[in-house]
């Protein structure tokens, strides 16, 4: 695909997405002239957009007043299920709800993921479930939420991790753009964690604002893996995992910070998280999230953009350039090569 038939899809795609969903058939109709490939395409990422399941799609404070007295949310306050009891509704989204709860073994706080009772008896939605599990479990790292436990109990499916109080970097991201030194620490905690789920062969694909945590004691968590690709370890393994992986040209992750190549239900890798996590950078320092045209400016270096990141060192617009680069080689090949270089530019400009 040519980048102009890409900025074509991307113009569409912001254009029907301001629409009624009843508008946007005949929008696409005349707007495609005929290009059936590019209504496909615009289409294909509207669907997306429209059902893009996750646990916490909304805080509490944000979740809607029907969802709150719903007779199962409200049922399961006070529930035991294996050795947890439910407390609060933290947040809710199209997979389930997560709970403040207690372990009534260890006498500890924690948070219960309990998956949608619709989705319990889908076997690709309880294997997305099981392997969001396995794959947060089997990486041990500071900067990544941890797993405890999984279960299934009484038709109920949920999974256990440790209970952060904090804010999410969205609601940190609402109150006004980050001093650029706290943005990159903040980058670089993420690459950390990133660079150890890498080496897992683990790769997150939805990187964004609202899945990072920022909690109460300056840590930094990375959350939701819960469409991660597994990577493979041989042809064996790969055959034997095909029938739960993603689709070929299934476009899964979040539009404005998903890479060109994700978008295009391509198989994805390590640069597609550095993708995510430069646009993330990038509207942690301006206050924005990074718009086709800004990202085409980024990628063709013929704008700069001093007056956006005015308050940062010139020494870091190259480094988003480089992460928001539309061709995946030519992204950074690491997430610990991209920390590497923060850091330098952190010591280089120490006040």
């Amino acid at each position: 695909m040519t980048p102009e038939k890409w900025h074509r899809i991307e113009q569409l795609y912001h254009e029907a997405l301001e629409l009624a969903r009843g508008e946007r058939p005949r929008f696409l109709k005349t707007s495609c002239d005929g290009d059936d490939q590019l209504l496909r395409e615009v289409e294909s990422l509207l669907d997306s957009h429209d059902f893009a399941p996750s646990f916490i799609d909304s805080p509490p404070d944000d979740v809607a007043a029907s969802l709150l007295a719903d007779s199962r949310v409200q049922a399961m306050r006070g529930r035991t299920i294996g050795r947890y009891t439910i407390d609060t509704l933290i947040g809710a989204g199209g997979m389930g709800e997560v709970y403040r709860g207690k372990d009534t073994t260890l006498d500890r706080p924690v948070a219960i993921k309990v998956l949608a009772p619709h989705l319990v008896d889908d076997p690709r939605a309880l294997h997305r479930f099981k392997r969001e599990v396995k794959a947060v479990a089997a990486i041990s790292h500071p900067n990544i939420v941890a797993i405890y436990d999984f279960g299934v109990d009484s038709g109920i499916a949920y999974a256990v991790s440790e209970l952060l109080e904090g804010e999410t970097l969205r609601t940190r991201i609402k109150r006004g753009e980050c001093e650029w030194r706290e943005a990159v620490k903040i980058t670089i905690a993420i690459a950390d964690g990133l660079s150890a789920a890498h080496v897992k062969r683990i790769i997150h694909r939805d990187l964004k604002p609202e899945n990072i945590f920022l909690t109460n004691d300056r840590q930094i968590k990375i959350l939701d893996f819960g469409i991660a690709r597994v990577k493979p370890e041989s042809e064996e393994m790969r055959q034997s995992t095909l029938l739960f992986m993603t689709v070929p040209g299934t476009v899964l992750g979040t539009f404005g910070y998903a890479a060109p190549e994700q978008l295009l239900g391509e198989t994805v890798d390590i640069p597609a998280d550095i993708f995510s996590l430069g646009c993330v950078l990038f509207e942690m320092i301006s206050g924005q999230r990074p718009s086709p045209e800004t990202r085409r400016a980024l990628a063709g270096d013929e704008v700069r953009l001093t007056e956006i990141l005015s308050r940062a060192p010139a020494d870091l617009e190259p480094v988003i350039r480089k992460c928001l680069k539309p061709g995946a080689e030519d992204r950074y090949q690491s997430a610990g090569e991209l920390a590497r270089v923060l850091k330098v530019i952190l010591r280089m400009t120490r006040a």
